[in-house]
């Protein structure tokens, strides 16, 4: 039995490791979802339908009109956590920086839950800490630490792990899970179940459920777990199927058919967003998309590859040598894993886990805090390894303790150094993405010579993607609302605008875009643009797009992408509700005025 003093020291230990990979984030703000989530939190009340709306993003035609104002709204039904958020933000004063502390809390609390199942499977508080201290620093958590929309994905995590605890009691898993087999259960008697666990377990799946949506897979991961620690020592598969716990599978059920019917109510059925947020089974290209993305998803946990949304997957698709070959070396390693674990099957549960939670993800786009709850599994195979090194699964004797006296080192200086440096500098690569933002919210008050007024349509030519936040930001920061953002066109590379462009006013009511370098729509991330404003193909050159205030002509394109477009306005450039702002290579949203026959840059 793990002391209270032990878990001090782990909890200690864990909060200076969040602390050091991840609290550079604390001073971060808003950004991108935030800003929707926040106006909506503040705006509505307290009841539980505003708890469901405050979740929706509207985002294209919303957030930013495109050209052909096509729509894709995205619906969920997370009404725990919005709840929780609105009670966050309300003790905080809605402060960003209170909120981003809060969200290291979740984050630890994550950590010490991990380190807790790791203790329930191998019974050593040392090894359970290395397990929590894995999760705590892994490089790819940094997206859910750093983003406070992020919080989701911690919240639900807390409630799944304090579910499994819950259960394995209920169930009367064995001590350690990942022990030998034939000493789970003296004489083959398997112990009674403890129904008073039963209840604060679907407690805390309920709790989850109303997080994310892929808390449902709690149900496989649990039945996994019995076949393994109950039906696996059975004679026969009768017999086997007799010790399941078909009663705690009937009160999860009971939750998922609650939920289920619940959420259709309040979302008038089971809405989809299209492309690029998910490809569905019935759409071309399914199955290979869902392979790449499992690919995709090891590298960032066993390789600690960055994930890198709209267009890093196409990015390594188009370098099939360095995607696959990686991916076999890992697949290697876990069947090597295996066959060394083969007589304590109980690490198939921490295999079943990451799996399991990540499945409903895999036909959504790439982002690595989808990874978050998947990386529970994660930290329990890495610490299999390192206590396979260090001796953990032998009987005591010299070779083994100076062995594991040598690993415990590696394992200092990797926490230490290693991780913790890694999620150092993937915080700081996601602060410098959040300052494009930020510029661009500082360019909008400098720049633009005329006052914007509540209801005024804001265009911008060459906006960033990590930008498209701006508007409902601008509206934060200003007290202003119901501006219409307007996207003329996106600058070819998601973070910055690196290429020449030229903006030439023709008429009073026409403007022309034209780019030098690399055309519109080119490369990986363009490619994520054309699924974003609903375009199954390049645009060609004639073509014509209504964009409701405007109608977009391509003048110059080719099998590359698009160099040259004109937009005509059905009501003149200079309109006082008219703003337009340019990002280049110098400014970040730089104030146009049309006037005159020409564009007067200020």
């Amino acid at each position: 039995m793990i002391r209270f003093k032990h878990w001090l020291i782990v909890g200690l230990v864990l909060a200076g490791l969040v602390l050091a990979g991840h609290g550079w984030g604390l001073n971060n703000g808003l950004f991108l979802d935030d800003h929707a989530h926040y106006a909506k939190l503040k705006s509505l009340d307290w009841s539980f339908r505003s708890a469901v709306d405050s979740a929706r993003l509207g985002i294209v035609g919303h957030v930013l009109d495109v050209w052909n104002r096509y729509e894709i709204g995205l619906r969920f039904f997370r009404p725990i956590a919005f709840w929780t958020m609105k009670i966050e933000y309300t003790l905080a004063g809605w402060h960003p920086a209170v909120m981003h502390a809060m969200s290291l809390g979740w984050h630890w609390l994550a950590a010490m839950l991990v380190a807790a199942l790791a203790f329930r499977c191998v019974g050593k508080a040392d090894w359970a800490g290395l397990a929590g201290g894995v999760f705590a620093v892994h490089p790819g958590q940094v997206a859910c630490t750093y983003w406070v929309a992020s919080q989701t994905e911690l919240q639900v995590t807390v409630w799944l792990l304090l579910a499994t605890l819950c259960y394995a009691r209920y169930s009367a898993w064995p001590m350690p899970l990942f022990g030998p087999r034939h000493q789970w259960y003296e004489g083959g008697n398997l112990p009674p179940s403890r129904p008073r666990w039963l209840v604060p377990t679907l407690l805390c799946f309920v709790m989850a459920v109303g997080c994310r949506e892929n808390a449902v897979m709690l149900v496989p991961v649990v039945f996994l777990g019995d076949a393994l620690f109950r039906g696996l020592g059975a004679g026969n598969l009768r017999q086997g199927l007799r010790r399941l716990r078909w009663g705690g599978y009937a009160g999860l059920a009971v939750v998922v058919g609650l939920y289920l019917l619940v959420r259709w109510q309040m979302l008038g059925g089971f809405p989809l967003p299209g492309r690029p947020y998910i490809i569905t089974p019935g759409e071309p290209g399914f199955w290979p998309f869902v392979f790449d993305k499992l690919v995709l998803n090891m590298l960032a946990m066993f390789a600690f590859i960055p994930v890198v949304p709209l267009g890093g997957l196409t990015f390594f698709q188009a370098r099939p040598a360095e995607f696959y070959l990686p991916f076999v070396g890992i697949v290697a390693g876990w069947v090597a894993l295996l066959w060394v674990f083969r007589r304590r099957p109980g690490l198939l549960l921490a295999f079943g886990w990451m799996f399991l939670m990540m499945l409903p993800l895999l036909p959504v786009f790439s982002s690595p805090h989808h990874l978050y709850l998947p990386s529970v599994g994660l930290a329990l195979i890495l610490m299999s390894v390192l206590g396979l090194a260090g001796g953990l699964f032998k009987e005591g004797g010299r070779a083994a303790s100076a062995a594991r006296g040598l690993v415990v080192l590696v394992v200092v200086i990797l926490h230490g150094v290693g991780l913790t440096f890694g999620s150092w500098a993937m915080g700081w690569v996601y602060g410098a993405s959040t300052g494009i933002e930020d510029l661009a919210l500082a360019d909008m008050r400098e720049t633009d010579p005329r006052p914007i007024r509540d209801g005024d349509h804001l265009f911008f030519i060459n906006i960033p993607m990590m930008a498209y936040y701006v508007v409902p930001a601008f509206e934060e920061q200003t007290g202003l609302r119901d501006l219409r953002g307007h996207v003329l066109t996106f600058s070819p590379s998601p973070l910055l605008m690196s290429q020449p462009s030229r903006v030439e006013q023709i008429d009073e009511y026409t403007l022309r875009v034209s780019v030098a370098g690399e055309p519109y729509f080119a490369g990986a991330s363009g490619g994520v643009l054309l699924q974003v404003m609903g375009l199954e193909r390049m645009p060609t050159e004639g073509e014509v797009f209504d964009g409701g205030l405007y109608e977009v002509t391509v003048e110059q394109a080719d099998e590359r992408g698009v160099r040259a477009l004109m937009f005509r306005f059905r009501r003149a450039l200079s309109s006082p509700e008219y703003h337009f702002f340019l990002t280049s290579r110098q400014r970040m949203a730089y104030g146009l005025v049309f006037q005159g026959g020409g564009a007067t840059r200020r």
